[in-house]
């Protein structure tokens, strides 16, 4: 009986952990590390969602947690335990007969937690920079021999430098990053320019052109070259409820493939930190009449006049009367549509009463869903009643036959008309969260089914 009640704990554990951690089909049961490895690579081998790796390598988090822990060699072990899957590393050393030697952590290249040299470009030189934090930037101001165009190796001066050294990366201040929702500048773009040290300080400074990416020109803007602490990160998802969009990618495209760069409309005031992983999703297309922003012409309804004979010809100018037989008659051009919902129209006429304060005329167009209501019970000399043709939608277990009268309200959906349908959004991939600002962040595209595209939803895992 307790082999029997330990079985059973197993499987209820094993369980639980499946409902937060689940593993890949062809997981393997270890693997070896190699060059060119990373955690979300490891972690892909053996996790449906890699991010989640910090469940996985739970017994080993104290080491695990920092990607300088883990070198080519390594052997990454599959271990079933009664909290889940778990992994762990065993690392390697090198013995011989007469000689045991190690390599130390600083001399041997761990593997890192993402492709460092996708993102490199983007941690040393800035491409976005804050409102508040331009309008306070150092600006160039001159140049020694009042050139306009500078290169390396030129003198240059700047107004409002408050820092006696360091390293400065010039920029070009390009287009604004405006949120799609609100319409609200979130951040600026910026064109990396170069580098320059400070010379003399003093205002203005004195500054030395050191690289450039392009020729430096007067008004160009310093910001303080970035550091590179901090690049190694835990891949998880945010603590809290994230929902932004796509509103810039790098590369001259619209559209993004894995390892690109994409900004975010949501930083850190929002809650994203450095290793968050977001969802993306592609909106689900709008089918209907109104998908594109005009009603489809064949479930345009028509309009109301006194003589509904009159109507149709008013709309419909037939060569003979056999074409207005064969207009009548055919089901699939007259009577009977099917929308893009699903449902199925058919065209009928009624007569309704005009809404108080409605006016038609036959010489326009109406709604008879808008412009008529069900007459009252007891006719005045200012009521009567108008014939409409209209669209209805069978109700539910109704059924009509062309030879027999029926009162269209009872088996009718009056003013029956096709709704706009949005189809479900469609997850594409994934972004990694690397470098965050107060309203924007970028994130590295880790996997994606399809291209990822500006105004793509983002939405915590």
């Amino acid at each position: 009986m307790r082999k029997l009640a330990l079985i059973a704990l197993l499987a209820a554990s094993f369980a639980a952990a499946a409902d937060t951690i689940q593993l890949r089909e062809n997981a393997p049961d270890r693997h070896v590390v190699v060059k060119g490895d990373t955690l979300w690579d490891i972690s892909a081998k053996f996790l449906k969602s890699p991010w989640k790796w910090p469940e996985l390598w739970q017994t080993n988090r104290d080491r695990i947690k920092n990607p300088h822990w883990i070198y080519p060699g390594d052997v990454i072990y599959l271990v079933m335990t009664p909290q889940g899957p778990r992994l762990s590393v065993m690392t390697t050393t090198k013995l011989s007969p007469s000689l045991h030697s190690e390599a130390l952590p600083e001399t041997r290249q761990a593997i890192p937690t993402i492709p460092f040299s996708a993102v490199e470009t983007f941690l040393r030189r800035p491409s976005v920079a804050s409102v508040d934090s331009l309008a306070d930037a150092p600006t160039l101001i001159a140049a020694e021999d009042n050139r306009k165009l500078l290169t390396i190796g030129d003198r240059v001066y700047a107004s409002g430098v408050k820092a006696d050294n360091g390293k400065w990366n010039i920029v070009r201040v390009g287009k604004a990053l405006k949120d799609p929702d609100t319409d609200a500048e979130l951040a600026r773009e910026v064109a990396y320019v170069g580098d320059a040290d400070i010379l003399e300080p003093g205002s203005p400074a004195t500054l030395a052109i050191v690289s450039v990416d392009q020729e430096v020109q007067m008004g160009d803007r310093l910001i303080l070259a970035a550091t590179m602490d901090g690049v190694d990160f835990i891949p998880r998802a945010p603590e809290k409820p994230i929902a932004g969009k796509i509103v810039s990618a790098f590369g001259g495209s619209q559209a993004a493939a894995k390892y690109s760069t994409v900004i975010v409309n949501r930083g850190r005031l929002d809650g994203l930190e450095l290793g968050h992983v977001l969802t993306v999703y592609r909106a689900g297309r709008a089918i209907g009449p109104d998908a594109n922003g005009s009603r489809l012409a064949p479930f345009t309804p028509k309009s109301g006049y006194l003589d509904a004979d009159k109507e149709r010809a008013h709309q419909v100018q037939y060569k003979n009367f056999g074409e207005e037989v064969v207009d009548l008659v055919d089901p699939f051009d007259f009577f009977f549509r099917i929308y893009p919902d699903g449902r199925r129209g058919w065209r009928y006429i009624d007569q309704r009463c005009l809404k108080p304060g409605e006016k038609v005329a036959a010489n326009e167009f109406h709604d008879p869903a808008e412009t008529m209501i069900d007459c009252p019970a007891t006719q005045t000399a200012k009521t009567h009643k108008w014939a409409y043709m209209d669209i209805g939608c069978l109700k539910p277990g109704k059924q009509i036959s062309f030879g027999q009268a029926f009162e269209p309200k009872d088996v009718y959906e009056r003013h029956c008309r096709p709704m706009n349908v949005k189809l479900p959004d469609v997850e594409t991939g994934h972004i990694l969260i690397y470098r965050v600002f107060d309203h924007v962040a970028y994130g590295l595209v880790m996997d994606s089914a399809n291209p990822i595209y500006l105004l793509d939803t983002v939405k915590n895992p």
